[in-house]
């Protein structure tokens, strides 16, 4: 008796069929084809590691993997598209977030209030925690900042490609009107906390931060002020071309010009 061999499935089609919803068609190498589920869906997507965000009958979701059985043990109220990361967002019937892997898993063991999925852009995930604090995640499941920060919706404009990307540099408010300067890759610039911090590192390589004294410096990448007295700051003008900036002060010093990270005389 000749053993038989095993149909293998060349390709996958998205279908809607009428009256009953959403699935999946197979085709296999002998030319037959069959649904890949007997339950078909009111939404469906394409498949991203094997692996497809589907809304069931009861209006929730759930994950269908390529052998046709479900990733996730108990339906979601969202589930979102897996990243390159081999992450994705899904929002539990709690209606709190998490991150999981491909194998439905949580990247870490938190669950969040908020989640704004950045992975792709800029490696990181904004996550709001029960307590109402902020932090930015990591696809390793670690955070960014060493302590949770008090308001990221003020600051999430900073979110832009100069702002996290401009060498890997973010602005954040730990405390209520105090902000301290994060390299990314390193952690913390300086460990004094600013009452404002204007241009982060913007074009010319230096942020302006108001100190404690109410007055104002500049401070370079490597967390060394540029000024040797702080000033009574009255105005500042950035050039793109060439990149210049200049200050204007009331302390005897009318103009004061920045550019590539120096003062320029």
């Amino acid at each position: 008796m000749q053993a038989s061999s095993k149909l293998e499935v060349v390709s996958t089609l998205m279908v809607d069929v009428e009256t009953k919803g959403k699935n999946y068609l197979n085709f296999y190498d002998n030319g037959s084809m069959a649904f890949l589920s007997d339950e078909f869906f009111l939404e469906a997507y394409p498949f991203i590691f094997e692996i497809a965000p589907v809304r069931r009958e009861n209006k929730l979701w759930n994950y269908i993997k390529k052998d046709g059985t479900l990733l996730l043990k108990e339906d979601v109220m969202e589930a979102y598209n897996f990243n390159s990361y081999g992450l994705a967002v899904v929002r539990f019937k709690t209606k709190l977030y998490a991150v999981i892997n491909k194998y439905g898993e949580k990247l870490i063991d938190d669950e969040f209030l908020y989640l704004n999925d950045y992975f792709e852009k800029y490696g990181v995930a904004l996550v709001k925690f029960r307590n109402g604090l902020y932090n930015f995640l990591k696809p390793n499941g670690k955070f960014t900042l060493k302590k949770d920060i008090y308001n990221a919706e003020v600051y999430t404009d900073l979110l832009k490609e100069k702002a996290i990307l401009n060498d890997d540099f973010l602005a954040v408010e730990p405390v209520k009107g105090k902000f301290l300067i994060y390299n990314m890759k390193e952690g913390l610039l300086s460990k004094e906390e600013f009452f404002n911090v204007i241009l982060l590192f913007e074009e010319v390589g230096v942020s302006i931060v108001e100190r404690s004294n109410k007055l104002y410096n500049v401070i370079n990448k490597e967390g060394k002020f540029l000024l040797e007295k702080d000033i009574c700051l009255v105005d500042y003008a950035l050039f793109k071309f060439p990149a210049v900036l200049e200050i204007f002060s009331s302390d005897g010093k009318s103009e004061i010009k920045i550019s590539d990270g120096k003062i320029v005389e």
